[in-house]
């Protein structure tokens, strides 16, 4: 009796594990967890060679994409903040410059 509950037992990790890798490839996870339950280690490594869904794929593919998007709009943003320092730190300069040239005047 208490080989079948531990045989039960290993026999559902194997379809949790199998639901398991199966959802993260965006395939069906209760046909992972019947295929791991079923074939035990046999439908666990069914699960883990199985192929990543297309519109998992697809997805991960856009979400690259969106991410060089993202990082050339940093760059842009980030030429800019640098062009606006240095327009800022010319224009203090040119205060200084003329404030000196005042007290210069003046003196």
């Amino acid at each position: 009796m208490e080989l079948l509950i531990v045989f039960v037992v290993v026999w559902l990790a194997f379809g949790v594990a199998g639901g398991m890798m199966m959802s993260n490839k965006g395939r069906s996870g209760c046909g992972g967890f019947f295929l791991g339950f079923v074939l035990g280690p046999i439908g666990l490594a069914f699960a883990l060679v199985a192929p990543e869904s297309t519109e998992r794929r697809i997805e991960k593919e856009e979400l690259a994409r969106g991410r060089g998007q993202w990082d050339e709009e940093a760059e842009r943003e980030r030429r800019l903040r640098e062009r606006i320092r240095a327009e800022e730190r010319q224009r203090a300069e040119e205060e200084l410059r003329r404030e000196r040239e005042e007290r210069g005047e003046e003196d």
